[in-house]
């Protein structure tokens, strides 16, 4: 069996492409042949720092990536997008596979067309149906490729008849396969310590990872730590990610007047990124999004509290979920530093268990088996 994962936004690291770069390197281990299209020469640099790891004998890799031009850049850009889902369906009439995985408005193309193979279709959320402005013009697209692929994937059971309603699609086309985690991996690249990052032993630090668009709500949580830090003194915010919003966080940091107790990373590769969960008190999650943050699962693995404005499905004891907004992100980080935080830490190292790449693999895979038949 031959499998084609396509994907945009590699430029960037954001969860999307850290999923499929992931399931490619368990798809593998599993004796499945995979082929990876990405978007960009680096998306194809960071999908070898996943599956390299795994050490195959003469250093030899069963895996082939494919960069299709134009790169998207990581969001969805009126002209760029367009012309590199059409060259994904040209380049998918000239190679051999059996399933099409993929994700957004990638298939819309490969899935005009009369003769085609099996397409799994997986949108990763419904925001971008509740996104008005130009970004409006692709919920057409997106509601054709829900309709016509063969399997949709939903990351949750509750969204399962969200999805249904939006596409215009059965509940029996779409099946749960939740956002997974390679806790192996990331354990192994987990090298820092406070001293190395210049972090003061009883600094409380609070960590948010994620892509700096506005709907990431990352402008509250600066808001939410200038509170904070009036009643932690010693308390430290890093903020890792890249995005449009940058600029105007700075902006705000600097308004605020909080330069010297916050850090931003920006760009950090697979291999560096896990040191700053290792050193951290708590992460945050101040996004607008329902669906699943990936962030939040590799916070678990290190056995951090989570403060989220979602994602209650992976909050149950080891932390809180609170209102948007500043005030209600520093009560939730207040909440935090006042409780047992290594308890909390051991509920999160729990949680965490059931959504490892070993079982989504299993189950992606048992997927594909039906529907080839």
């Amino acid at each position: 069996m031959k499998v084609v994962l396509a994907i945009c936004g590699t430029r960037g690291y954001y969860g999307l492409p850290k999923y499929f770069y992931f399931l490619a390197k368990h798809l593998i281990r599993r004796g499945i042949e995979v082929e990876v299209i990405v978007d960009s020469p680096l998306g194809a640099y960071k999908l070898y720092e996943v599956v390299e790891p795994q050490k195959y004998p003469e250093g030899s890799l069963p895996i082939s990536s494919t960069i299709i031009r134009p790169t998207t850049g990581g969001v969805l850009n009126i002209v760029t997008t367009p012309m590199f889902c059409r060259n994904v369906a040209k380049y998918l009439n000239r190679v051999d596979f059996d399933i099409l995985h993929t994700c957004h408005i990638i298939p819309y193309f490969y899935l005009k067309q009369r003769i085609r193979k099996p397409v799994i279709f997986q949108p990763f959320g419904n925001e971008l149906f509740y996104m008005g402005g130009i970004k409006k013009l692709f919920h057409p697209v997106l509601e054709f490729c829900g309709k016509k692929a063969d399997l949709v994937v939903a990351e949750r059971e509750v969204l399962v008849y969200e999805t249904a309603r939006l596409y215009g699609i059965s509940k029996d086309k779409i099946f749960v396969l939740p956002v997974g985690i390679d806790s192996e991996y990331i354990k192994e690249k987990a090298e820092g310590t406070r001293e190395g990052l210049g972090i003061g032993p009883d600094t409380f630090v609070i960590l948010s990872v994620n892509s700096l668009h506005p709907w990431k709500g990352i402008s509250d949580l600066v808001r939410a730590f200038r509170y904070v830090e009036d009643r932690i003194p010693d308390s430290f915010l890093i903020i890792i990610g890249s995005g449009p919003e940058e600029l105007n966080i700075r902006r705000l940091v600097k308004k605020l007047r909080l330069g010297e107790k916050v850090a931003f990373g920006k760009d950090i590769p697979e291999d560096k990124l896990y040191k700053y969960y290792k050193v951290a008190d708590v992460f945050v999650s101040p996004t607008y999004q329902k669906d699943f943050i990936m962030g939040i699962l590799e916070a678990e693995v290190f056995g951090l509290p989570i403060v989220s404005t979602g994602q209650d499905w992976l909050i149950n004891g080891n932390g809180f979920v609170v209102e948007h907004g500043g005030v209600g992100l520093a009560n939730g980080i207040l909440g935090v530093h006042e409780r047992d935080r290594k308890a909390m830490g051991e509920i999160s190292k729990t949680i965490v268990k059931d959504y490892e790449f070993e079982k989504i693999a299993d189950d992606t895979i048992q997927k594909y088996k039906e529907l080839l038949g």
